[in-house]
């Protein structure tokens, strides 16, 4: 089924945050949804302004909630959602910006085994409703508190200075954190899609959810700001226990980016997450690290792109196109 979703669309470049908690649910406002006998979820596009730790910025954020007893497939056009959420469990994408500029604007949202289509309204940047990449969903959220905005710490080096040496003074000393991520459920069994597609009862652990997580964090070397880039990708132990109960696993993680840029900084080979080596107490954990942190150059022209994280190969593939942004080493 196909739905048209309004997004509101960023303008100016991608800023990110620090800390975030991926969560099964969505947040709100909703902006649509559907409720019968064969589909119940909700969806949501929208832009808040947060604060916390001194400077503002703006969160947008695309979630899509599946309260039904199966697993629901999803293409949210153009903003970097693309596979299944699993019953009773969101998945979304989201990222973080300088300032609140906007245009609402209207998206295919598709759903069910054999694709229908609605159209609600979906929050996107400029730059995403001109150049789309990929399909999917992106999101924003700010996170400090008090009169300093972000915008202004990467237009001045004292500033941002200043920010950076008050968090070391209140033993802060990992510096700013920005943050952008999302959440999808991915088949552990090669029949799973084929299974959802034609309505035979599911078993728990074929689907499979995963947080993915993208940081810039910025801190002080020797009273110079500098950027160090990470990727995290996390599943939680109570997933795996699910998926070892039917001897399912992982299909192959492909990491792609639209800028030589990162792949020069972060090491982005196909990742088996099936490895005794990413297994931990709490589950998977897999942690790519940057090669080699850049300084930022004064005024920051933050360039934003998108990274696709696509699970298989096959045109059902589950994939998160996320909105990302790098200031350090511009």
């Amino acid at each position: 089924m196909q739905v048209v979703v309004s997004l509101v669309a960023i303008l100016g470049f991608t800023f990110f945050l620090a800390n975030e908690v991926m969560a099964e649910e969505c947040y709100g406002p909703v902006t649509g949804g559907m409720d019968t006998e064969e589909f119940d979820f909700t969806y949501e596009s929208w832009m808040k302004e947060h604060f916390e730790e001194g400077v503002k910025v703006y969160r947008f954020e695309r979630c899509v909630m599946n309260n039904h007893n199966r697993p629901l497939w999803v293409e949210w056009e153009s903003t970097g959602l693309k596979g299944v959420s699993k019953a009773m469990d969101a998945i979304y994408v989201y990222f973080h910006e300088p300032d609140n500029q906007n245009e609402p604007t209207h998206r295919n949202f598709w759903f069910g085994p054999r694709p229908e289509k609605l159209e609600p309204s979906t929050v996107l940047r400029p730059n995403e409703a001109s150049a789309a990449w990929g399909n999917g969903v992106s999101l924003k959220f700010a996170q400090f508190d008090n009169s300093v905005s972000l915008e202004s710490a990467f237009a001045d080096q004292s500033t941002m200075v200043d920010i950076l040496q008050r968090r070391i003074d209140s033993g802060r000393e990992q510096g700013l954190t920005l943050v952008s991520g999302g959440r999808i459920a991915v088949p552990t069994k090669q029949n799973a899609l084929y299974k959802l597609q034609s309505g035979e009862t599911i078993d728990l652990g074929e689907f499979v959810a995963v947080d993915i997580t993208l940081v810039e964090r910025f801190r002080l070397s020797m009273n110079t700001p500098i950027g160090t880039l990470s990727i995290y990708i996390h599943v939680a132990q109570d997933e795996l226990n699910d998926m070892n109960q039917i001897n399912g696993e992982f299909p192959i993680l492909l990491i792609n980016d639209e800028s030589s840029l990162l792949s020069e900084r972060l090491l982005m080979e196909p990742i088996d997450l099936n490895k005794e080596e990413y297994r931990r107490s709490e589950g998977i954990w897999v942690e790519i690290q940057d090669q080699s942190p850049e300084a930022l150059n004064f005024p920051v022209q933050r360039i934003p792109f998108r990274m696709r994280f696509q699970f298989g190969e096959d045109d059902y593939a589950s994939q998160l196109n996320i909105p990302f942004g790098v200031a350090s080493g511009i």
